[in-house]
């Protein structure tokens, strides 16, 4: 048996230093003090010693998890590794899940809730990218699907809407049929279905202008001939090169024909 022989209070709010036979034995939180009512001459066997550097390895785990928590709302797989990376042990890191999960401090339904919230608001994903960034935070598959029904198909259609428009003012000065699938292809990896890109798509009622096929083909055109028209087959490189910018095939060839 070991005698308490001094409680001396450190620096940082809230903490003791337990001194055992004369010497410095371990230092606890205040919680852990009142739980297991440490006073000066109380005997501690080694069993008792050993519970109460758990629970205060607990009660330091759960400070840091609470810490970690206070910038943001995070889900049960992050806190988890946060607290793996502060080199807590597994046991104490289930011990803090569970009590901040009782509390309802870690909930990951509500974590997904509020990521596809602020998803929708603040970004342009569509729900197959928000899914994935919450399976990379391991959140679990039907929570996942419950919390996606808040991103409702008129949601969808405005953030896809306003993605195309962008897209489309990001491709202005590329044929029509390229601004098309720019656009389509922008949509389908930001994570909308077929159905909300074709509406999006409709929505912008991008259309064919003339004048802006004629003055797109000269500029780019102009610059393509001059890298191949010193090439054998240069004509045949450089409608190529149209084709695959996405000209159609008759304003490449009167193109062709002009520069004869």
């Amino acid at each position: 048996m070991a005698k308490i022989t001094k409680i001396s209070t450190q620096r940082r709010k809230e903490r003791y230093n337990i001194y055992l036979d004369g010497q410095y034995a371990f230092p606890v939180s205040e919680a852990v003090l009142v739980k297991y009512r440490l006073a000066k001459g109380q005997e501690l066997d080694q069993t008792l010693i050993n519970q109460i550097q758990k629970a205060e390895d607990q009660a330091k785990a759960y400070v840091q998890a609470l810490n970690y928590l206070s910038y943001q709302l995070r889900s049960v797989a992050e806190l988890s590794d946060h607290l793996q990376e502060l080199g807590i042990d597994t046991v104490t890191i289930e011990q803090v899940i569970a009590q901040l999960k009782e509390l309802n401090y870690l909930n990951d339904q509500e974590y997904a809730q509020s990521f596809v919230r602020t998803a929708i608001k603040t970004t342009v994903d569509g729900p197959q990218k928000i899914k994935h960034k919450l399976q990379r935070k391991k959140v679990a598959e039907s929570e996942i699907i419950k919390a996606l029904k808040l991103f409702t198909p008129e949601l969808m259609l405005d953030n896809a809407t306003k993605l195309a428009i962008k897209t489309q003012h990001q491709t202005r000065q590329q044929p029509y049929r390229a601004q098309l699938n720019k656009i389509r292809e922008r949509l389908h990896a930001t994570g909308y279905p077929a159905e909300i890109i074709t509406q999006a798509v409709s929505a912008i009622n991008l259309q064919i202008d003339p004048e802006h096929e004629q003055n797109v083909i000269q500029t780019i055109g102009q610059k393509l001939w001059r890298r191949y028209q010193k090439q054998p087959n240069g004509q045949q490189k450089l409608y190529a090169a149209l084709a695959r910018r996405g000209f159609n095939s008759d304003d490449i060839h009167n193109f062709l024909q002009d520069l004869n």
